[in-house]
């Protein structure tokens, strides 16, 4: 079994050639909207670069691509752990010409088989905007609970949006891929 691979999709390390990749998924407003809640905007290179290449202690930031390519389809990490209490935020961003493919579902799979396993993870916690349907519907087929939510936590277009508070358990996770 390798550890980061599966029969479509894998995780690797980062390239050169992944900031141009990552950028244009960043110029692309829905896709940045989904991913933070700060304005939209361009961001510099450098600032693409320290994002993907972050090696901190706390952090795992993996490239998703396919495997039978080279090119950045998307990026998966586990953020802001806290080793004494093995908890981590998951972040997920595809690739919008890639979306509803599933390599999104199957990255996520091996992130999370990666967080429970490898790293000896109990929980994983993300958040997630009211107004991202697809991705709720992806982290509940995962195995995720929806354990609370920021009330109009958000303002886009004018209208407040509701940003959703989700969890998995080791345990939970277990017994759903069992």
């Amino acid at each position: 079994m390798k550890l980061l691979e599966e029969k479509d999709i894998r995780l690797t390390r980062f390239q050169a050639a992944d900031t141009d990749v990552y950028r244009s998924f960043l110029d692309d407003a829905t896709f940045a909207r989904n991913l933070s809640a700060t304005p939209y905007r361009f961001l510099s290179d450098e600032k693409i670069n320290g994002m993907l290449a972050s090696d901190a202690h706390e952090t795992f930031r993996f490239a998703v691509r396919r495997t039978d390519a080279e090119r950045l389809i998307g990026v998966v990490s586990l953020e802001d752990i806290l080793w004494s209490n093995g908890t981590a935020w998951l972040m997920i961003g595809i690739d919008p010409s890639e979306a509803g493919k599933g390599y999104g579902r199957k990255a996520l799979q091996l992130l999370l088989r990666y967080a429970f396993y490898e790293l000896n993870l109990e929980r994983i916690q993300l958040t997630v905007f009211a107004y991202n349907e697809r991705a709720i519907a992806l982290y509940e087929r995962l195995g995720f609970v929806h354990e609370g939510t920021y009330r109009q936590f958000l303002k886009r277009d004018g209208i407040r949006h509701d940003m959703l508070l989700y969890g998995l358990l080791r345990t939970e996770w277990e017994d759903f891929y069992d």
